[in-house]
């Protein structure tokens, strides 16, 4: 269960957000609830200008432990409802690492 810190990239929309520098996330993991959450912009990469429709992008994140289909990952906002942490199939992240 217990797994060493490693980076992990996970596919999102991002949006622009309410102040500058910040910028809203939302992510669609396959058959689980979507995660939407308020970061920093360089907490994610769009490869592109961030629109207030949304832009393909990434998101920026560390696996702090892991389960045979899941890890779960300390995301770099304020996520709502579920908080700062978020299990996610294996098999949506990237391992940056």
């Amino acid at each position: 269960m217990v797994a060493r810190l490693r980076k992990v990239e996970i596919p999102c929309r991002v949006f622009t957000g309410m102040f500058p520098g910040e910028v809203q996330v939302e992510i669609l993991p396959p058959g689980q609830e979507p995660i939407y959450l308020f970061t920093s912009d360089r907490s994610t990469s769009t490869g592109g200008s961030i629109t207030p429709t949304g832009v393909t992008g990434t998101l920026f994140a560390r696996m702090v432990g892991e389960s045979d289909d899941e890890v779960i990952v300390d995301l770099p906002g304020e996520a709502r409802p579920i908080g700062p942490r978020a299990w996610i199939s294996r098999h949506f992240v990237r391992t940056a690492d």
